[in-house]
């Protein structure tokens, strides 16, 4: 029996069960429009076609800015707050703890599962039908079987992410095939399918595609290598790595017992990082965007700036009387996300290892906005306490900077030089870091990512400077419930490019960022090479401190070198701050069992005897990592306050912001209902979901 393409889509998704319960007659009518696979499979842009269609389902499927359709994926995480009542509150749904296997927020198995069928047929497809090359262009056909390839291998990992043990599947099934043969795998399994089809791409695609090239953006070997070092990394990681024998953690997982600790998990993994980093092709491999040279003097976009200072610094004399409390943005920082404007693509040609096309434009800016700011401010996802507390701040050592958490000792001890504070425009004495006063003196990757009580930003559409004013009873001030605006004293900033125009303007752009770049392959390398002898790795402190100097941002401290649990928490906050917003945090919190640590136990109950507003001066360490509640910052008006804003002096002070629900069944995401109930026992669902309880 010849099926018809149609039937081809929609036939037996895999492990769903459907094509068991097809009637092969049905399967043999041939509708007076469809076409035969002889047809399709001859025919190059038919045949082709087939990929094409996967391209977009894999941008869907982990969507750059908006993963939840609309809402970025940071606001289920201790990144972000998301704004109640909006887009059917899709991550307040999921902090609620509201999600089941019938409510998922869509059903990413059957659709991952639906693109791999049509890559299984287009590759069986080409070969039994020896589907002819690109008339127009010879040897596209060659790339695009080799990106058939990384695609299936790409979906899976998504798959895998999200779900843990998952079908690998290679097979187009057809009406009478027993699809109840195919069943879940570890993930070890799945990661070395990963590996094998990503090293088969490899064979078909080019090398290293730049801007100039008309490839640009589809898969090539580089991208190849990312999906290697990403898929090998997963592995290496707690959850799949020690979870029980090391990290305490116990489920009902099937091959909960291949899940034991190996080190050598972690040499694959740092050897598959070292892969992309040293990575050339044609003389061309991946290099840390730095635009500008060192000397680069800082935006003023969106600022009406009318000065710039000795040191480069700009100011505005007009709006702050020459002060320079205004935090300073790079050039660099301020234009690196951007795509389809000045930079022209500049970023993704330097250090992207692999994005894919994203369709949100700047208009999402609004969306996120401070309400005072445009007519339709949304102020949709807002930072949390959280990450705001992993952005570091500066030490001076002997005249020499460096970077530390400001949870430190000495962040907490050391006072700030007569330089910094001058730069600050603070007088008398000043912690390195103060709760009262923490905008100050920080990483510069701070003031590009974070609007705080105090900054200068452009106001609406005269691009005219304006300081945002978070304090009850403002507009920007801090709401609770549906209203727009900030429910944690903070507005996001982060992919701005803030010359945009509100109303009807021609200066738009799609916001977006890579899946994934060059620092991610740094830091697992970092990572990896420290978990896997216990020791640093010198060259992995240079390549992070690499990441910092390209920002701006002061090295590490000396002592990394000889203290790997230090140099570990750099690399965990670098996660945190270079890649913040960037879908993450969500994965990293659940890969590193973070709520089951008992350190973090720990560090909740310290929070919870102090209290949010005592708990940084009493216990000196980083809020808990839970993923049950987040936290803010809201401006106590005070005479002795040393942010002035609107001609009132504030101190700031923490709150909390929300609980939410923690489950141990939320480290995978449930299999849906539906796709249980089609395979007939041939599945089986996520741990603690088939309950709805968890523990």
């Amino acid at each position: 029996m010849k099926m018809k393409l149609k039937h081809l889509y929609i036939a037996g998704i895999a492990l769903t069960g459907a094509t068991l319960t097809a009637c092969s007659d049905f399967l043999d009518r041939r509708p007076d429009n469809q076409v035969t696979e002889e047809e399709v499979f001859t025919d190059y842009y038919r045949a082709t076609g087939l990929v094409n269609d996967v391209w977009a389902t894999a941008r869907g499927m982990e969507n750059p800015i908006i993963y939840f359709s609309h809402f970025g994926l940071a606001g289920a995480t201790d990144e972000c707050e998301a704004q109640e009542g909006t887009e059917d509150d899709q991550c307040q749904k999921f902090n609620r703890g509201e999600w089941t296997t019938q409510n998922t927020n869509g059903n990413d198995w059957r659709t991952g599962y639906f693109a791999i069928r049509q890559l299984n047929i287009f590759l069986q497809g080409i070969q039994q039908y020896n589907t002819p090359d690109n008339p127009r262009t010879p040897g596209e056909l060659k790339y695009r079987i080799g990106e058939a390839y990384f695609l299936r291998a790409y979906i899976h990992f998504l798959l895998m992410k999200k779900y843990g043990e998952i079908v690998y599947n290679r097979d187009v099934y057809v009406p009478g095939d027993d699809m109840f043969a195919y069943r879940q795998e570890s993930v070890h399994s799945i990661v070395a399918k990963i590996v094998e089809d990503a090293t088969t791409a490899m064979q078909y695609v080019g090398g290293r595609y730049d801007k100039s090239n008309l490839q640009f953006g589809r898969s090539d070997q580089g991208a190849c290598l990312g999906l290697i070092a990403a898929a090998k990394y997963i592995a290496a990681t707690p959850f799949y790595n020690g979870a029980s024998d090391r990290y305490g953690y116990t489920d009902t997982r099937i091959y909960k017992d291949e899940y034991t600790y190996d080190a050598s998990r972690w040499t694959a993994a740092k050897e598959a990082a070292l892969d992309v980093i040293n990575f050339s092709s044609n003389g061309k491999g991946y290099s840390l965007y730095q635009l500008y040279a060192e000397g680069d003097k800082y935006t003023g976009r969106g600022d009406r700036v009318l000065g710039i200072d000795a040191s480069g610094r700009r100011y505005d004399a007009l709006n702050h009387q020459g002060e320079l409390y205004n935090p300073h943005i790079y050039t660099r920082l301020a234009n690196m996300f951007g795509a389809d404007g000045s930079e022209n693509f500049e970023m993704y040609d330097k250090e992207a290892v692999f994005f894919v096309t994203s369709w949100k434009p700047g208009a999402w800016q609004g969306d996120n906005y401070p309400p005072s700011l445009c007519r339709n401010g949304g102020a949709r996802q807002q930072p949390v306490q959280e990450q705001v507390d992993e952005y570091e701040c500066i030490v001076y050592r002997n005249g020499q900077p460096y970077g530390v958490s400001i949870f430190s000792e000495e962040a907490r001890t050391a006072n700030m030089t007569a330089e910094q504070l001058t730069e600050w425009d603070r007088t008398g004495t000043h912690k390195v870091y103060e709760d009262a006063d923490p905008y100050v003196n920080r990483d510069p990757r701070f003031y590009r990512d974070i609007i705080f009580h105090g900054q200068w930003f452009r106001d609406t559409d005269s691009r005219n400077s304006k300081q945002i004013n978070v304090a009850e009873g403002t507009t920007d001030g801090i709401k609770t419930g549906s209203t727009k605006g900030t429910h944690t004293g903070y507005y996001l900033r982060k992919f701005f490019m803030e010359d945009w125009q509100f109303s009807g303007g021609t200066n738009d752009w799609k916001v977006t960022h890579p899946q994934w770049r060059l620092p991610e392959f740094i830091y697992i390398y970092a990572e990896a090479s420290t978990r896997e002898d216990g020791t640093v790795d010198q060259d992995a402190v240079e390549m992070v401190n690499d990441v910092r100097a390209r920002s701006f941002m002061a090295p590490m401290v000396p002592e990394v070198s000889s203290d790997p649990d230090l140099f570990l928490e750099y690399i965990e906050r670098e996660w945190r701050v270079e890649l913040f917003y960037e879908n993450k945090r969500f994965f990293r919190a659940r890969l590193y069992l973070e709520p089951n640590s008992e350190q973090e136990q720990l560090r909740y109950a310290d929070y919870q005897a102090s209290g949010p507003v005592d708990y940084y001066d009493t216990y000196h360490q980083p809020l808990p990592k839970l993923q049950n509640m987040v936290n803010g910052m809201r401006p106590v008006a005070d005479p002795a306050g040393k942010i002035r804003v609107d001609g009132q002096n504030y101190r700031m002070e923490r709150f909390q912001v929300e609980t939410r629900v923690w489950r141990t069944q939320f480290y995978l995401w449930p299999i849906h209902r539906d796709e249980i109930r089609r395979a007939q026992g041939s599945l089986v669902q996520n741990p603690f979901w088939e309950s709805e309880a968890g523990s």
